[in-house]
This record gives C-alpha cells, sequence and structure tokens, in this order.
C-alpha cells in the first residue's frame, strides 16, 4: 500500500503554507523510498478525527501531526525511516527534542505576526496564497479561521497592533489639508502602526527584533558553520523541523518584511542552511499547478519542484462543498462546539490507529439545524403572503356574502356607512342612524 501524506497545499514556492507541513515532507523525502509515497496537497483537515493537517493516510488508518507521523514510520520500517537512528550520543538525542520545542514555541508565533497579523502582510500575500490552492467555497473560510487562530496565539505578545484594519488616518487627512492650508500650518498627522513598524528605531521594531533573537540565537550557535545542525553529514528531524519554520519567515514576499530583514542581516548562516536545504530537499521552487494538476506534460525540472511525487487532490463534490460551508456557518451557532487547531499535537492524539474518517456527529448536528432553519425561512417567505391575502379578504367581505339572511339584512337601512361607487365608506349627511327612520309630528298647543 501506498503511503499518501495529505498537507496544506503549495504557497510561496514552498510546497505548503503550513511550517508543520514542511516539515514532514522534508522528513519523508530523505527516509520513504520513491515509489512508497505521494503527496496530496488536498488541504483537508477532516481526514481524520485530530482536525489537523499533515495527515498520513496507510490503508485506513490516518495518522495526524509532525511527531505521530514520525512515530508510526519508525514503527512501520524498524529504523530505516528513522532519521536519529544514527545519533548514537544522549546529548545530541536531548539536542534534538529540545531545539525541537524551541522552533514550535518560538518561530510559531513569529509566523503569525507576520503571514497573519499583520494586515497588510495578510490581505496582501497570505490570502491570496490561500485563493490559489483551495477550493470554493473554503477560501472564504479558511483563511480568516486560521488568522483568528494566529491572533489567539499571539494576543500574549501585546502586539496585536499589527492588525491594522484601518484606514491610515494621517495620509487622508495629509491629502485633504494639502490644497487649502500652507504646509508650515498643517498638522501633523500621528505615526501609524505601520509606519512604527517600518522604521527601525521604533518600539515596537525593536520588540520584534528581539523576537527574531529569541529564536535565531540559540539555533544559529548551534548551527555554527556545520551543514546541518548537528553534523556535517547526516540530516536529523530536527533539520526538517528548522527547514519547515524558518523557510516560511524567509521565502515569502511581505510587504512588511521585518523577520527576514532582521534573519538576513543577523543571522546568514541560518539563511543559508535554509537555501541550501530547499534546493536539496524540495528541488527547487515548486508551482502550484505541479502539485494540484501533476501531468507527464510539466517539464520534469527542479524549478517545478516535481522532484517530489505530486498526485492530484481528489476532486470537490457539490455536496462535500454544501457541506463544508454550512459546517463553517453553523460554526458561528451558539449551540454549535468551537475548535482551536493547534500546529502541535496534543497528547490525546498520540495514538497512531486513527481511523480515516471524520465524526459524523458533530458536523450532521449543526447541518441539520442550519438547514431547518432555512427550510423555515423558506416556508415563511412562501406561506406568508398567503395568509396576508386571506385575512385581507376576510376583512372585504360584507353581509350579501353571509347567504340569504345576509341578503335580507342587507337591503334594511340602518343609518351606517355605505360605500360610494368610488369605494369610500361616509355617513349619510353626517348623522349616524341608530335604526329605522319613523316621521312623527310634533306639535305644540297652547290652552287659550
Amino acid at each position: 500500500m501506498v503511503l499518501e501524506l495529505h498537507i496544506w497545499g503549495p504557497a510561496f514556492t514552498l510546497p505548503s503554507i503550513d511550517p508543520q507541513c514542511l516539515a514532514i515532507v522534508a522528513y519523508l523525502a530523505q527516509t520513504v523510498p520513491k515509489g512508497q509515497w505521494v503527496l496530496v496537497a488536498s488541504s483537508d483537515e477532516g481526514l481524520s478525527d485530530a482536525h489537523e493537517l499533515p495527515v498520513l493516510l496507510d490503508d485506513t488508518t490516518a495518522i495526524a501531526g509532525f511527531d505521530n507521523i514520525i512515530s508510526y514510520l519508525c514503527k512501520k520500517a524498524k529504523k530505516d525511516w528513522d532519521l536519529d537512528n544514527h545519533l548514537k550520543n544522549a546529548r545530541d538525542r536531548a539536542d534534538v527534542v529540545a531545539f525541537t520545542s524551541h522552533l514550535q514555541s518560538h518561530a510559531l508565533p513569529l509566523l503569525d505576526l507576520s503571514l497573519y497579523v499583520s494586515s497588510e502582510n495578510y490581505t496582501i500575500t497570505t490570502r491570496p496564497a490561500y485563493s490559489q490552492f483551495l477550493p470554493l467555497p473554503t477560501p472564504y473560510t479558511i483563511p480568516p479561521g486560521r488568522r483568528a487562530l494566529a491572533k489567539s496565539r499571539t494576543s500574549h505578545l501585546n502586539l496585536s497592533a499589527l492588525d491594522l484594519d484601518h484606514i491610515d488616518t494621517s495620509q487622508l487627512e495629509k491629502d485633504k489639508h494639502a490644497s487649502i492650508i500652507p504646509e508650515r500650518l498643517r498638522p501633523a498627522g500621528k505615526q501609524t502602526v505601520t509606519g512604527l513598524v517600518k522604521s527601525k528605531h521604533s518600539t515596537a521594531r525593536f520588540r520584534l527584533d528581539a523576537l527574531v533573537d529569541n529564536l535565531c540565537e540559540p539555533l544559529a550557535e548551534l548551527l555554527g558553520e556545520k551543514r546541518y545542525f548537528l553534523s556535517d553529514h547526516q540530516v536529523t528531524s530536527l533539520d526538517c523541523m528548522a527547514l519547515g519554520y524558518l523557510s516560511l519567515a524567509l521565502i515569502p514576499k511581505v510587504p512588511h518584511s521585518w523577520l527576514k530583514e532582521r534573519m538576513k542581516s543577523r543571522y546568514p548562516t541560518l539563511c543559508a542552511f535554509v537555501q541550501r536545504m530547499v534546493e536539496e530537499v524540495f528541488g527547487g521552487t515548486v508551482a502550484v499547478e505541479a502539485a494540484l494538476s501533476p501531468s507527464p506534460s510539466v517539464p520534469n525540472t527542479h524549478d517545478q519542484g516535481v522532484s517530489l511525487p505530486w498526485q492530484a487532490p481528489p476532486q470537490t463534490t457539490m455536496i462535500a462543498k454544501a457541506a463544508t460551508l454550512i459546517s463553517s456557518l453553523s460554526e458561528g451557532l451558539p449551540f454549535s462546539q468551537s475548535r482551536i487547531i493547534t500546529d502541535t499535537p496534543s497528547p490525546k492524539h498520540r495514538n497512531t490507529d486513527i481511523p480515516a474518517h471524520s465524526s459524523s456527529t458533530s458536523l450532521l448536528l449543526p447541518a441539520a439545524a442550519v438547514m431547518a432553519t432555512v427550510a423555515a425561512a423558506v416556508g415563511t417567505y412562501i406561506v406568508y403572503p398567503a395568509l396576508v391575502g386571506s385575512s385581507k379578504k376576510e376583512e372585504e367581505r360584507t353581509l350579501e356574502d353571509m347567504g340569504e339572511a345576509g341578503s335580507l339584512l342587507a337591503g334594511l337601512d340602518f343609518g351606517g356607512l355605505k360605500a360610494d361607487s368610488n369605494g369610500s365608506r361616509e355617513g349619510r349627511e353626517g348623522k349616524v342612524g341608530v335604526g329605522p327612520e319613523v316621521d312623527v309630528e310634533v306639535g305644540v298647543g297652547v290652552d287659550g
């Protein structure tokens, strides 16, 4: 059985937009022989009960998460697929564990800030990248959800001001008054966060640079002048993890590239490591078309990234698209259980024998509720006009509509309101009758 590795789709000329997916792609590319695995940019989190990517499918078994997949591969192929098997030194094994944890805890917040929290970077670079590989309607639901998750993960850093979902008011005011107020009398606009991030001497920029240093200094010291982190000849799982995170810090072209600038100016050895590993492991740049529609017509060159065993993702049916949309909409309902997706596997998902299906109850209950609500709304829209029309007809009924007795009563003049030829109802001579009219002569006699 050929192993299937399902990941988030390619972006920024890399095989995936997710660091954990990039790390596991690098691991399998150097352990599992060609022909025994395929790479699928399905971007489908529902392939396992963990609801996260990457996911490795082996027949009916689904394994989610970087650590779980490595454990499964090592158990499946003994030690042949274990990149860390050659590490005999206990210190080296401890370094792998420690620095892997260091990367996950320090690099992930930086990627969140750079690619998701920063509004301009997200709007111009990250969100369009998702649109290139996600099937409709998921480009309207998945990127905002992942951005919200990134904001929640970085809220403790107190750098939410990078979320620039507002207009640069200082520039608007400057343009507004430029033609009528002399320059020396114009009010000085406020310093926006965009300007603060661009400035290398701002407090915000100092804080961001400090976060980059906390990540890169220990890594640069460990790497030194070696080719890989622990040796010059053998790759480890730590190298794969570092490639996954650091490549997303260096390669994406974003408007506010404070992360890339700091790394290039202070840590050239780490930058060289990333560039070298991208060429060796991924085969150079990866085109989205080569991943989503691999075919013999695509030239077999490193520039297309076809050295990776890409397989076209399954076509999404209309029913699946509707279910995805309903599931996304139902997450905002009060009874719906919200799901927080993390990039690090949780302990409860350590079991590698996970059935390859998603929970039907969690999807069907919200979907049924939404469909019932929609059906009720449509039914009300259709039935309401009929009810209103029936009510109006009831109001227009007269005595003549009540059979023979009604016709008899209609012939009597009770002095009430009558409808004239124009349909208006007026009282006769402004009087209100109380019954049949009787003429009575009244005389006044005076005894003489």
